[in-house]
């Protein structure tokens, strides 16, 4: 691991933008990533909207798993409330490939939990049906799945919903 004291997991701030972009492009060449019809180009726009779009009060936040030594190792995209009516949504959680399994995104999804908690009483995420590695780590987390839904992302994909209460 990269030192549990050495990383730090924050919000993204308009100088981080170059990182940003760089840790996009060198996420979306994953195969799950990929399987969603998901372009370096694609995401490095999408996270580049967000971090550029984040306010004093956002609605919609890019954190930062952030290493001294190292650089940007990951990041989390999530609205802090409304969905379903009372709850924030993961939309993406990503770490460089080859980081997994060091608790960097145990780390990164603690601080969405905060972050969330600050605005909501739930969290909300999907995850493929045949992932069974980001299953594990959400229950491992305490995600409870209470839903599933064909077709929703992609043909053929089944999204499982997730959820957790928070407060």
């Amino acid at each position: 691991m990269t030192g549990a004291a050495q990383l730090v997991i924050r919000q993204a701030q308009a100088q981080d933008l170059e990182a940003v972009q760089a840790l996009a492009q060198a996420v979306a060449g994953q195969p799950l990533l990929q399987r969603y019809g998901t372009t370096p180009a694609g995401l490095v726009a999408d996270l580049t909207r967000v971090l550029q779009a984040q306010t004093s009060e956002p609605t919609e936040l890019l954190l930062l798993a952030d290493c001294a030594q190292r650089g940007l190792l990951g990041f989390a995209r999530v609205l802090l409330r409304g969905q379903l009516g009372r709850g924030g949504y993961l939309k993406l959680i990503a770490l460089l490939p080859g980081l997994e399994g060091q608790g960097i995104g145990d780390k990164l999804l603690r601080g969405v939990e905060e972050q969330v908690a600050a605005h909501s009483p739930d969290l909300f995420l999907l995850t493929s049906d045949f992932n069974q590695g980001a299953q594990r780590f959400y229950g491992r987390a305490g995600y409870v799945q209470v839903g599933a839904l064909p077709d929703f992302a992609r043909p053929g994909i089944v999204e499982l919903l997730y959820w957790k209460r928070l407060r």
